[in-house]
């Protein structure tokens, strides 16, 4: 079956440059839940991609158990918001944090072999993305769109969700739209 088209709503399309972005680069943006999001993907690549250790390695001492306690659902996002920082920088080692490049350790290079967008595409697509989306930043939403512009790929248009549109809202938009948008592609 053909695929006519395909679209992306508030997608982290470059986990490498979103979790780089959250170390680095503190936005008044960034909430609180994002640092459970990272205790999550860090545990999971330590248990999915067999890299022991790295949770430990990552996250400071004083939060370690409560991140491991909210990967094994043992605390809910409400609890373990108690025993979190604020900021993803406070939660990791500054070890880790210097090491965060793809030279620096397996998971950084990890992170970065699974980017989404560096292929040519086939299938036009829509990306969605708002002005105060707390994860995603405009520059990061809209790389496929000029990366495909760059490879000569099929049409990628980004797609402004709304100077208001949070995370949240830019994925509810992008809903909407890709449902009227793909409507409209079956009756042609």
């Amino acid at each position: 079956m053909p695929v006519k088209a395909s679209a992306m709503a508030a997608t982290p399309n470059d986990v490498y440059l979103l979790v780089n972005r959250l170390m680095n680069v503190s936005s008044e943006l960034d909430v609180q839940w994002v640092v459970g999001v990272v205790c999550l993907l860090i545990n999971s690549y330590e248990h999915y991609y067999g890299l022991p250790g790295l949770s430990q390695a990552a996250i400071k001492p004083r939060y370690w158990q409560a991140a491991r306690d909210l990967y094994v659902n043992k605390i809910t996002w409400t609890q373990a918001a108690e025993l979190l920082p604020q900021k993803t920088r406070d939660l990791l080692q500054a070890e880790f944090i210097a090491g965060g490049s793809v030279v620096g350790s397996q998971f950084f290079r990890q992170l970065q072999a699974n980017e989404a967008y560096c292929w040519r595409a086939k299938t036009p697509a829509r990306l969605y993305y708002g002005q105060i989306d707390e994860v995603i930043a405009p520059h990061i939403a809209t790389l496929p769109m000029k990366y495909q512009e760059t490879m000569g790929g099929a049409s990628m248009n980004a797609v402004f969700a709304g100077e208001g549109a949070n995370h949240r809202g830019t994925f509810l938009y992008g809903i909407l739209d890709q449902k009227k948008w793909f409507d409209e592609l079956r009756t042609e």
